[in-house]
Formats: C-alpha cells, structure tokens, sequence
C-alpha cells in the first residue's frame, strides 16, 4: 500500500464529518492543534504514528479504515463502510444486520432455501 498524504487527509476529514465533529473537536479530542489536524487533512503534512493513533482513537476507527488500505476480505470492507458512518447510523445499520442474521437462522433452522 502507498501512503498518499492526500488521500489519506480526504479520508480522515470525511471521516471525521461523517461523526459530525468539527476539526476543533478532533484537535481537542487528540490533544494536536488545528493547525496540525488542518495540513493532515490537506494533505500538507504527514502523519506520525503517535498523531495516526490520537486520530485513530478519536474517531473510533481502525488503521484499514484511517488509511484506506485495501480490503482484505467481505468483513473488511463492510467494517470499512461502517467506519465512515455516525453513530447513530452505525447503530442503525448493526441492528438491521443482527435483525437479517436472525431472520436467516431462523429460516435454516425451518428448513427453508436462502
């Protein structure tokens, strides 16, 4: 994988909107200034790996998700497209996830076709 400081930057501010916090919020939540959470999102600067963890941790995401590393797998990715969601659509999209699981349990346990 490449690392694209521009790239990365877009991700993390779309990220960031998506959890409806402003950059004040990530600066204040990762202890960085916003000038430093700005050229990050610019793509003007790089990330150090203890700022990548501050980031990481504040907006509750894993490195795959932060750096949109490619997929390795179906989880991967659907984990990924979840990452990117506020909470409240994250809790919407798990509940109707369990909800198609328990469906589909209960249909095999009937016998039925899937």
């Amino acid at each position: 994988m490449s690392y694209d400081k521009v790239t990365i930057g877009e991700n993390i501010r779309m990220i960031r909107e998506n959890a409806g916090m402003n950059r004040d919020d990530l600066a204040t939540q990762t202890e960085l200034n916003i000038e430093t959470i700005t050229k990050i999102e610019n793509g003007a600067r790089g990330l150090s790996i203890n700022s990548m963890y501050k980031i990481m941790d504040s907006l509750n995401v894993d490195p795959n998700t932060l750096l949109m590393a490619e997929a390795n797998t179906p989880f991967d990715s659907i984990d990924q497209m979840l990452m990117t969601r506020n909470k409240d659509e994250q809790k919407f999209f798990s509940t109707m996830f369990a909800n198609m699981v328990k469906e589909f349990d209960a249909l095999r346990r009937k016998g039925g076709r899937y």
